[in-house]
Parts: structure tokens; C-alpha cells; sequence
């Protein structure tokens, strides 16, 4: 599992280098893709750019996960802002991403987030947890039953 947006392409080059290599099989799921995004949009408090590293959801699950979430600091100051039609830094945006760039690029981060934790809270962060445990039980699952099926083909082979 998978936290951290910078890591999807060098997992995914290694899964396959592995799967290539030692005919094991492993997968990757990355955690923000459990998210439910429709129920997000619909239930978001903050506005476009307020969804990104250290944002409304995430600090929304920081706070149902822990009590070391001090929301006295939590202010809009790195809400994220990107007039590219092709590139909403918004994970939760309504456009479609079709271009990717480093958030970075975009933006000059002065906290080091991007996005606006003000509107967390621990309802919502609940909620969204709750739908990423069901999703991710349903993939390994789903995959346990994939992987025992290949096993069996390859020890055939």
C-alpha cells in the first residue's frame, strides 16, 4: 500500500521488474485511489485546490486516526491554484487530469502542503476511512483469488 504521490511509477517499474524476474506477483495499491472522489466532491467543505498533500482529507483521516492534530494552525495559506485545464492539482477536482506536474511546479508552498486542512474534520476523515478499509478488502480479496489462480498455472508450467 501506497501513500505518497511521487511513488506510483517507480512501483509500478518494480512490480513488473519482479513479476518479470521471479515469476512472483506482487500489486500496489495506492491509497488516495481508494478514496471514494464523488462521495469527496459532494461532501468537501473546502473549495477547488483545498484537496492535495496535507488538505482537507487528509487531515480529515489525520484526525479520526489520531488526537495529535493541533487545527489552531490549519489555515489556507497553501490551498493549491492551477488555471490548467489539463492539470487540476485538486485530487478531488471536477476536471479530468490529463497532464501530469509536479505540484511543486505549480505552486511555492510556504508550509509545505498543498491545500487547506481548515475545513477538516473527523467525521468526514471517518467516513472516507471506512470506505477505503471496504475497498481495499474487496481488492485482496479479489487479487487473493487472481494470485492463487496464477500460482497454480505457473507450478503447471
Amino acid at each position: 500500500i501506497n501513500g505518497h504521490g511521487n511513488n506510483p511509477g517507480v512501483l509500478d517499474v518494480v512490480v513488473r521488474s519482479v513479476g518479470d524476474d521471479f515469476k512472483v506477483f506482487p500489486g500496489i495499491v495506492n491509497s488516495y485511489d481508494l478514496w471514494d472522489k464523488e462521495y469527496i466532491k459532494k461532501n468537501r467543505k473546502s473549495k477547488e485546490g483545498g484537496i492535495g498533500h496535507a488538505g482537507e482529507v487528509e487531515t480529515s483521516l489525520m484526525l479520526h486516526l489520531t488526537d495529535h492534530v493541533d487545527m489552531s494552525l490549519a489555515d489556507d495559506t497553501d490551498i493549491m491554484k492551477s488555471n490548467l485545464k489539463s492539470c487540476p492539482v485538486d485530487s478531488c477536482s471536477s476536471r479530468q487530469k490529463q497532464l501530469y506536474l509536479s505540484t511543486w511546479y505549480l505552486e511555492d508552498s510556504k508550509c509545505g502542503g498543498a491545500g487547506d486542512p481548515s475545513d477538516a474534520h473527523k467525521k468526514f476523515g471517518k467516513a472516507i476511512q471506512d470506505i477505503a478499509v471496504n475497498k481495499l478488502c474487496e481488492i485482496i480479496e479479489e487479487f487473493y483469488k487472481i494470485q492463487h489462480k496464477l500460482d497454480k498455472k505457473i507450478l503447471n508450467r
